[in-house]
């Protein structure tokens, strides 16, 4: 997605980079793969500076916080 976006979309979490998906999307709808990926992931969106970020719904474990 990020090859043909003015947007980039960043994973900064190993745990959600790792998650393998499929699906077709075309070339500029990375807000759409975005908004897919977090229903898929649970995970959220932030955005800032020409980026979307991925970030984990809730802490991974291992992490304070962590969701029961």
């Amino acid at each position: 997605m990020n090859h043909c976006s003015a947007t980039r979309i960043v994973i900064e979490d190993p745990g959600l980079a790792s998650e393998r998906i499929s699906g077709t999307f075309p070339a500029g709808a990375e807000e759409e793969f975005a908004e897919a990926f977090t229903l898929y992931a649970e995970a959220e969106l932030t955005r800032d500076e020409g980026r979307t970020l991925i970030v984990p719904a809730y802490p991974r474990a291992g992490q304070e916080g962590q969701r029961p």
